[in-house]
């Protein structure tokens, strides 16, 4: 299984065209992040939901309007079709994650974002 540098992150696909596995139905990758690095741009996924599962590390999920969930070795995730977000690594150690897709997809159908779509609004 290659893995491939994309932005700030590390992806090893395991189920998906180019993968160990490929499937008319899924896609599943492991992602890597040093610290401090993060799945710049924030993206969507409009074909399909993702399951993340933190494997060791943590960090925290940046949702469209600012939301900020905490996640650690453990914490799964669902985001739906169109879901705006961002995962990144604010941590020391290297965060590792499952990412499982509803259906075959790759970096090549994200939608992408700028910055300020995650970014806490404050209204003044």
């Amino acid at each position: 299984m290659p893995k491939i540098q994309v932005n700030d992150r590390i992806l090893q696909w395991i189920v998906a065209e180019n993968g160990q596995v490929s499937s008319d139905y899924c896609s599943c990758c492991i992602v890597q992040f040093q610290a401090g690095a993060s799945a710049k741009p924030p993206h969507s996924h409009p074909d399909c939901e993702e399951a993340i599962y933190v494997l060791s590390g943590g960090g925290e999920m940046l949702l469209e309007g600012g939301e900020a969930r905490a996640v650690t070795a453990g914490t799964f995730l669902l985001l739906r079709k169109n879901e705006i977000h961002l995962l990144r690594n604010t941590g020391r150690e290297v965060m590792k994650a499952v990412c499982f897709y509803s259906s075959p997809t790759d970096t090549g159908k994200y939608h992408f974002y700028p910055m300020e779509t995650v970014e806490r609004q404050d209204n003044k």
